[in-house]
């Protein structure tokens, strides 16, 4: 049997106020107590891994990132990790931007929220061009984002013979090497436990490297070895 009656065509998309907006179509960032905030249980993502690494960015960096959240019930949108560490550091009030969306809706977008930075793929030789000289300067890839297993993957991708392999400039190459080791996981919860204590031993006095885990590296091979 054929079913006959009118077809539905495409939705037609209208343009109205924007959803988290104040009646003239702008954003409108308030700062409410964390108490109104409340996460959405179905919540997809496993948040609790990297609450540690949004905590030690805003320690850095400050916070810059307002949570999304419903105005009907202030049920977190999008943001649930970054809930969870101002949580951690003990904040009282934070910034959100509330949204007039349906509960519908605010799933649909929580997911695409998610979703949309996981469809961005890398430029792998511009990002680790970019990670090398944050490298050289003394940043702490860690506080970037970037764990152990991420550079081992990233350091897979190349060769000391590739044409792509990126270097650092002529002018900040001499006299600092870069060298890459491949360690189990093991090995590395043990490195960073000695490059942990070498730190916390003082300054890198005298030391031309600004980078403190070459500097620290160089402490445990004074101690394993005996300095020069």
């Amino acid at each position: 049997m054929v079913a006959t009656g009118k077809t539905k065509g495409p939705k037609k998309r209208t343009r109205g106020r924007v959803a988290g907006g104040n009646g003239n179509g702008r954003l409108r960032v308030e700062y409410v107590p964390i108490g109104r905030l409340r996460p959405f249980k179905g919540n997809p993502r496993k948040n609790a891994e990297t609450v540690g690494a949004i905590v030690r960015s805003i320690e850095h960096y400050g916070y810059t990132n307002p949570i999304l959240a419903r105005r009907a019930n202030g049920e977190i949108i999008a943001g649930h990790t970054r809930y969870l560490a101002l949580k951690e550091r003990g904040e009282k009030q934070v910034p959100v931007i509330f949204l007039d969306l349906t509960v519908k809706q605010a799933r649909a977008y929580g997911v695409f929220d998610n979703k949309s930075t996981e469809n961005t793929p890398w430029d792998v030789p511009v990002l680790v061009e970019q990670l090398e000289k944050l490298a050289a300067g003394g940043v702490e890839l860690e506080d970037v984002g970037f764990t152990a297993d991420d550079l081992a993957d990233l350091s897979g991708k190349f060769t000391v013979d590739s044409a792509d392999m990126p270097t650092l400039s002529k002018g900040n190459r001499a006299p600092f090497q870069q060298v890459t080791f491949t360690l189990h996981d093991e090995q590395v919860a043990l490195l960073k436990k000695a490059l942990e204590k070498a730190k916390a031993a003082g300054p890198f006095a005298g030391s031309p490297n600004e980078n403190s885990n070459g500097n620290a590296l160089a402490r445990i091979a004074e101690a394993y070895c005996g300095a020069s």
